[in-house]
């Protein structure tokens, strides 16, 4: 975590931020990963170990989550397929 922002490579914990109401603020590429950012405040914090300790959200809203953080990632790579 930078002094702005709170970074992610784990795409399920982003799913999970997002679901509970947190936008995403960029994403950073590092090496082979791509990293996710939230503008960092101590209740993202306080949801992210929620996260790893079991908390629970809707499977549709996750889901839909998951979907749009797997669009945001692959967005800058349309047009770098090489076929």
């Amino acid at each position: 975590m930078n002094k702005t922002n709170y970074c992610t490579a784990n795409i399920y914990e982003a799913a999970y931020l997002l679901t509970v109401g947190f936008q995403l603020a960029g994403k950073q590429r590092n090496g082979a990963k791509i990293v996710l950012e939230f503008k960092a405040s101590q209740k993202l914090i306080d949801e992210s170990l929620k996260f790893y300790n079991g908390g629970r959200v809707d499977a549709r809203a996750f889901s839909e989550a998951f979907k749009n953080i797997k669009n945001f990632i692959f967005e800058a790579n349309k047009g770098n397929v090489a076929v």
